[in-house]
């Protein structure tokens, strides 16, 4: 019985240790992931409007098939999909929140966009904009923590190369 008993201790221990460990660099560890911290103080966004450049409504899905609409408010830390064949959106309205506290980032670029501003899209490509909801209004020049902003995810697939293949295999017929 003793001599089980150690096996499992060590074995225990042995297991601790692995998901204890801290990684040597800056690289995240096997067992970590990424984690936001919704401020108390920053608004919740209840809605968020996305056109193209045209004017042509899109709609926010909850799953990246593309099935489930998005029938209730959007959740802090959420990520949402869109599809469009268009080059250029922008986000035209908002719900919840003042629009001098929220900024748009298009993946990991430090550039802010405001409500309305035109956002590129590249042909058959997807593009992660990031949304936050600040905790007071934005300034640029200002240093803005994770801890003071609530942030929504929205995926947006580009479709307008798919059209183009499309388009030259009908051609070809």
């Amino acid at each position: 019985m003793n001599k089980k008993l150690k096996r499992t201790m060590t074995f225990a221990f042995a297991v601790g240790m692995l998901f204890t460990m801290r990684p040597a660099t800056k690289h995240t560890n096997l067992f970590t992931t990424e984690a936001y911290a919704a401020s108390e103080n920053a608004d919740k966004l209840k809605s968020l409007e996305l056109e193209t450049l045209d004017a042509d409504s899109l709609d926010l899905y909850e799953d990246s098939n593309y099935n489930d609409k998005l029938s209730d408010n959007l959740y802090v830390g959420d990520i949402y999909f869109v599809k469009t064949s268009a080059d250029d959106i922008k986000i035209t309205g908002i719900r919840g929140a003042n629009t001098s506290n929220v900024r748009i980032f298009v993946g990991n670029s430090d550039k802010a966009y405001n409500i309305g501003s035109d956002i590129s899209l590249s042909k058959g490509t997807t593009t992660i904009l990031k949304v936050r909801v600040y905790d007071e209004k934005y300034y640029k020049d200002q240093y803005h923590s994770k801890s003071n902003y609530n942030p929504y995810t929205i995926i947006v697939k580009n479709t307008n190369a798919e059209v183009v293949q499309q388009a030259n295999q009908f051609s070809r017929n």
